[in-house]
């Protein structure tokens, strides 16, 4: 993403720039992209693709959760399925293991479990624990159990459609969770030095928190008072070696 970015600003800002020019090619880029945002979202909120495979039903459950641009990564995955042979199907209690291959490559296996009772499924190509996109395989097991709606264990959070207005509503509320924390710690340091400005140096109780009474200082004290200052010369009292008689 980062190098997406800069591939982008790239077309707005040059190196032989002044300042001032840099300022507004930039905030024409940042103007650009955010235009580009909102047209994508409302492409995806207000439209509807058309399916394109037999698999309609699976293309149609697919769109109603994702973005666009993430449905089209699973429509290349549901275009694949064509290409699958289911070549053994266990059933074990509530959980139906699924092994299948490739047409033209049938040494290699893939593996998918489908629990029924969390409809959850597991690859064991792992695309969609790196990608969050469902793997080819995963929809060739939905099309055999006949799974006709598409499961929430399939639906990457960060890719579908509410994944932004779910992240503004979680700051919102943190905001407004640490501002009423804020406003009461507020309260109670404002109660606090209410209540000590009225009992400052008051002591009519064993509770009451006032200002701490001055103490002589700890340790040995030290014999004799202050010393005298002496002459250099005569070793009297009184004067200095400049004064001295």
């Amino acid at each position: 993403m980062c190098e997406g970015i800069n591939s982008f600003i790239k077309s707005y800002v040059q190196c032989k720039n002044s300042l001032i020019d840099f300022i507004h090619n930039f905030e024409r880029a940042v103007k650009e992209y955010r235009h580009n945002e909102v047209f994508v979202d409302f492409n995806t909120m207000y439209s509807e693709p058309l399916p394109t495979t037999p698999l309609g039903y699976i293309e149609h459950g697919f769109s109603q959760h994702l973005t666009r641009s993430m449905f089209n990564e699973v429509k290349t995955q549901i275009e694949y399925v064509g290409g699958l042979n289911i070549i053994q199907r266990t059933k074990v209690n509530d959980v139906v293991m699924a092994k299948m291959n490739k047409a033209l490559y049938e040494r290699r296996e893939y593996v998918v479990l489908y629990d029924k009772n969390s409809s959850k499924f597991v690859c064991d190509c792992g695309h969609f624990d790196y990608s969050g996109i469902p793997c080819s395989h995963m929809i060739c097991a939905m099309r055999n159990e006949r799974v006709d709606e598409v499961p929430a264990s399939l639906i990457c959070k960060r890719w579908s459609k509410t994944a932004k207005v779910d992240y503004m509503n979680q700051i919102n509320d943190t905001v407004t969770g640490n501002d009423a924390k804020k406003l009461d710690i507020y309260k109670l340091a404002e109660s606090v030095q209410k209540h000590r400005a009225d009992s400052r140096n008051i002591r009519t109780g064993p509770f009451l928190i006032g200002d701490p009474t001055v103490v002589t200082t700890k340790g040995r004290k030290k014999k004799g008072g202050k010393k005298r200052r002496l002459c250099s010369r005569c070793r009297m009292a009184g004067h200095t070696i400049r004064t001295c008689p």
